[in-house]
């Protein structure tokens, strides 16, 4: 028996809680191609896989980064967000972003 912690976030109110999921027996893995089959402990993957999203963010760096510039992404996360930055600059000599995490998984 294993156990394993999980964050839930519920999408109306913001509000996200810790839980405990106990497994007993590994699950045997079924076919599936849709996208809620993907393996996610936290909603990291799920923003990664949100193409509009991203598309959105991706177009509102390009307009908002000058370059050269100084950006500091607090919860940075995966660094998405922070490697768009970093692009919207180009290859300036004088660029730099900072990224912090403070989730130890990350």
């Amino acid at each position: 028996m294993s156990s394993q912690f999980q964050l839930r976030v519920n999408p109306l109110t913001g509000n996200s809680e810790w839980i405990v999921i106990e497994e007993n027996e590994p699950e045997s893995p079924t076919p599936d191609t849709s996208q809620n089959a993907l393996p996610a402990t936290t909603s990291y993957l799920d923003m990664l896989n949100d193409s509009p999203r991203n598309t959105a963010y991706r177009r509102a760096i390009d307009k908002i980064v000058p370059q050269p510039c100084r950006v500091l992404d607090i919860g940075a996360g995966t660094g998405l967000l922070s490697m768009m930055a970093a692009r919207a600059m180009g290859s300036t000599t004088c660029r730099m972003v900072t990224a912090c995490e403070s989730y130890l998984p990350m």
